[in-house]
This record gives C-alpha cells, sequence and structure tokens, in this order.
C-alpha cells in the first residue's frame, strides 16, 4: 500500500508518501476540531502517544486561539 500511495505521488509530480498524507489528515481533522482520540481511531492506532508524530501545529491557528483566550 505504502509503494502505491508513494508511487501516486510521484506520478503527480508530488514529494510526499503515505506517511506525509497520513499526517496531513491528521493534522487536518484536528484543525476542524475532531477530537485526539477520533484521529487515533482514524489512523488506527492503540495508544494516542502513536499519533503524536502525525501531527503537526499551526502557528497561525495558534495565535488565533491564543488571542481568543486573551
Amino acid at each position: 500500500m505504502q509503494a502505491r500511495i508513494t508511487d501516486v505521488y510521484h506520478k503527480a509530480g508530488i514529494k510526499g508518501s503515505s506517511h506525509s498524507g497520513r499526517r496531513t489528515m491528521a493534522s487536518n481533522l484536528l484543525h476542524k476540531g475532531a477530537s485526539l482520540d477520533t484521529v487515533r481511531q482514524l489512523l488506527g492506532h492503540v495508544n494516542i502517544e502513536h499519533c503524536l508524530p502525525y501531527l503537526t501545529v499551526d502557528k497561525d491557528r495558534l495565535r488565533e486561539m491564543f488571542s481568543d483566550v486573551i
């Protein structure tokens, strides 16, 4: 499966892998309000800790959330 996804990226001229797609999906889900447990289940992980490498922080979103609180 990983090789097929990498091949699709390559044919589309995009540098990426199945892991970059999983990272993007996890980050997008969180930014849209999904819980970390939902993301864990969709990634097929048993422990939430296994999701951490797939998550990224959107600095603009972080600033926006911070300014909403203060």
